[in-house]
């Protein structure tokens, strides 16, 4: 047999034999779907399977679509480092913020004590 040879073709030789192999074959029964314009960009339909699970189906996009759902991916992403960063801003002004009002308690707490010292040495000079 060489690289190059055909392989040879079957002919049938009367339409019974015809019926007879199509006969052998199973029935194929394609659901029937409810299939929108064209217009419209949708998902490709899920089909059942008998166990009751659905089958992973690829997802036919035209490239103009894909092309807007990479930019807005990408914009999303610019928009989350974006709001990262703020956050992290928010984060150091809110721990300046807690430093603040514990200086202000600390000098608070002094100025209390003092004038309780002061009070008492006024009370305990009468």
């Amino acid at each position: 047999m060489g690289l190059f040879t055909f392989k040879k073709k079957v002919i049938l030789e009367s339409p019974t034999e015809h019926a007879e192999m199509e006969s052998e074959l199973p029935e194929i029964r394609l659901p029937q779907l409810d299939l929108p314009s064209m217009d419209e960009p949708t998902l490709a339909p899920q089909v059942e399977v008998e166990d009751g699970t659905s089958p992973v189906m690829p997802v036919f996009v035209s490239v103009e679509d894909y092309q807007a759902v990479l930019e807005h991916v990408n914009k999303m992403k610019e928009l989350l480092a974006d709001a990262e960063g703020h956050m992290k801003t928010l984060q150091g002004i809110k721990t300046h913020q807690e430093k603040e009002l514990e200086s202000w308690r600390r000098q608070l707490e002094d100025a209390e004590k003092k004038l309780s010292y002061v009070d008492e040495l006024l009370f305990q000079a009468e």
